[in-house]
């Protein structure tokens, strides 16, 4: 996997420990997962595609034009986030799965892994999306800091789901079965991304299929999760403005123009190990945001603010681990897994 921050950084591993509530040893495991996944499928080609290659939005990604056809979703318009700074996503699943795929392919199994690519774009998308919020946010709290603190910053994103128009095609196979991977791969592979989730307009059909679906969602993310039916403006006011609301579902803000997000190639590049092995030892800290406490071989380790973990030879961290990675890297850098 190519040594990008969005992949082997510093968020990245905290992302991971705080989806897995600070076990390190079952993070090392899932970033090895992470790093094997992003060369089977090819993901960096993909996130090449999306910084360089103008892929920036759900319309420009693989057969986009035909699944925004049947699948509408806006991905972090310019400008548009909740009063917390999360980026805004909104997806509409007014869907005829089953003729979203006769459009695709006449293939139902080709048809299928259409779907899936595109679902590859978008969560790598939403993932360098916010990598670079974080770092763009980071810097300008860097240079407003008067005491030369130095604050870690974390942003997830806040989507809305609209369910107006779900139907029970959406719910069956194979519908079913490819949301399910969906989720799955998301879960494994892009932790903690989101903030909130809004899902409005839930009609009755959408109870029980809530119940399976949430078996394949972790705790920590349901608990992120409201369900409303047609009387949501409330709660989505407690999060974010009205002009950020999207008109379709009763606010104030125009998704008709969806450009992209516009991505700083130089924000996202590469960081070869030997810049991250040669960094002046003041660049080294422990950021704000990472989970309390972490726990190493089921017991919790002690944080400072020079190293990620002390005492080293107390813990001995197993080389090439997450935690070594923690103790041996760079700000926003990290070595490379094998």
């Amino acid at each position: 996997a190519g040594q990008y921050a969005d992949v082997i950084g510093d968020r990245k591993i905290v992302r991971f420990l705080r989806g897995h509530k600070g076990d390190v040893d079952k993070v090392t495991d899932l970033f090895k997962g992470w790093l094997k996944f992003r060369q089977d499928e090819g993901m960096d080609k993909i996130r090449e595609n999306i910084v360089m290659g103008g892929m920036n939005a759900p319309e420009k990604w693989p057969n986009g034009e035909v699944i925004q056809r049947h699948s509408r979703s806006v991905v972090a318009p310019q400008g548009m986030v909740d009063k917390f700074g999360a980026p805004l996503i909104m997806e509409y699943f007014d869907i005829d799965f089953e003729a979203m795929l006769s459009d695709l392919s006449p293939s139902v199994d080709e048809a299928l892994k259409m779907v899936r690519t595109w679902w590859l774009y978008n969560l790598e998308c939403r993932a360098l999306i916010l990598e670079q919020l974080s770092e763009e946010r980071e810097r300008e709290a860097e240079i407003k800091a008067t005491n030369g603190t130095k604050t870690g910053v974390l942003v997830q994103l806040c989507i809305i789901r609209n369910l107006q128009g779900l139907s029970r095609k959406v719910l069956s196979n194979p519908g079913r079965g490819a949301s399910q991977e969906i989720m799955q791969l998301a879960s494994a592979n892009y932790p903690e991304m989101m903030r909130k989730c809004h899902i409005v307009n839930a009609p009755y059909i959408f109870d029980w299929a809530w119940s399976a679906i949430k078996a394949f969602i972790p705790a920590a993310t349901i608990a992120k999760i409201t369900v409303s039916g047609g009387s949501f403006m409330d709660a989505l006011k407690e999060d974010m403005d009205t002009s950020v609301i999207p008109s379709s579902i009763g606010g104030e803000a125009n998704l008709a123009e969806n450009k992209g997000f516009p991505f700083d190639p130089e924000l996202l590049k590469m960081h070869p190990i030997e810049e991250a092995l040669e960094a002046p030892k003041e660049r080294v800290r422990r950021p704000a945001f990472l989970p309390e406490p972490l726990l190493v071989h089921g017991k919790p380790c002690i944080c400072d603010d020079e190293l990620f973990f002390t005492p080293r030879e107390a813990l001995q961290p197993e080389p090439r681990s997450v935690l070594w990675m923690f103790a041996s890297c760079a700000s926003s850098q990290s070595r490379k897994l094998d």
